[in-house]
């Protein structure tokens, strides 16, 4: 519709490109969730091997045009952003379109591997004070610790943060940042949203200790907090532990971490006696999921809303 209403437009035309660049997200975006659908309802069962060489050809095709496209929306965005903007900031859109290409590049390995079926969700869970469930207060602002073991030979250690709404992130005792988290329906480009974090250097032999402190700055719209009970301090982690042999342990947020909706002296640390804090309580059904980080490119994962 675009196309065909240029050669008749005579005021604000460059309006229309603008309009372009929407229409092409939203079809992008439409196309790629129905390719989405597609590869998790697919199933070599039944099928001929030339079979399934004919449908991997066609999911391949379909992904190279996905990526393609969206190369093209980064540089509409790109070329629309600088009519009107300076370019400081720009690279948070820009980036996000790379993280996305990227996801498409790893669905195209997956595919030529044989999978098709995937699930971009991490494992860990957004966790709070299980007060604010039984709704017996509204825990504004909660303290987490969880302890967990170093391999003898460290590749790499890494965690990915989301916090419900800010929250500062402690490896045994040392500050390693804080997030500013509150959803802004007018600036979703944020990115202290989702923040990635590289732990190596602060873990020791032996026993360590997380901690996270979670304060929620309160609201009366439920649909700019990402999950939880309202108004309740709370965050979502995914992090990996790899040793030199490529072994994986996860470090995840669940019901495995204590909370306590008042500090003590070191409650960030090792010997910090937690033994009166309670187990913290997962949501069953967040308003938003997490997906996977690429901890060796430090690419953040996305926040998908349901």
């Amino acid at each position: 519709m675009v196309e065909q209403v240029k050669p008749v437009i005579k005021y604000r035309k460059t309006d229309l490109d603008y309009l372009r660049y929407c229409a092409l997200s939203y079809q992008n975006y439409a196309e790629s969730q129905q390719l989405v659908k597609q590869l998790n309802g697919f199933t070599t069962k039944e099928c001929l091997p030339e079979e399934v060489q004919q449908v991997k050809a066609q999911f391949i095709e379909k992904i190279l045009r996905i990526s393609t496209d969206l190369a093209t929306l980064r540089d509409m965005f790109e070329s629309l952003w600088l009519r009107t903007n300076l370019s400081a900031n720009l690279h948070h859109n820009i980036d996000d379109y790379e993280r996305l290409i990227k996801v498409w590049q790893d669905v195209e390995q997956r595919v030529k591997r044989g999978l098709y079926a995937y699930n971009p969700v991490t494992p860990a869970q957004w966790i709070y004070h299980p007060d604010g469930f039984a709704q017996q207060a509204q825990v504004q602002h909660a303290y987490f610790r969880k302890t967990f073991t170093k391999p003898a030979a460290l590749k790499r250690a890494h965690v990915q943060l989301y916090g419900d709404t800010y929250v500062k992130l402690y490896v045994n005792s040392k500050f390693l940042g804080e997030q500013f988290v509150r959803n802004n329906l007018s600036a979703p480009v944020n990115p202290n949203l989702l923040k990635v974090y590289d732990i190596a250097g602060y873990l020791k032999e032996g026993e360590n200790i997380i901690a996270v402190e979670a304060h929620n700055y309160g609201t009366d719209n439920s649909n700019l907090d990402p999950s939880g009970p309202p108004r309740c301090g709370g965050f979502h982690l995914y992090g990996e532990i790899v040793d030199k042999q490529d072994n994986k342990d996860l470090l995840i947020s669940d019901s495995s971490w204590k909370v306590s909706d008042s500090n003590s002296p070191g409650w960030n640390g090792v010997k910090f006696d937690d033994k009166n804090w309670v187990i913290a309580q997962a949501d069953e059904r967040p308003r938003l999921l997490v997906t996977y980080p690429d901890f060796v490119c430090n690419w953040r994962g996305f926040g998908d809303s349901r």
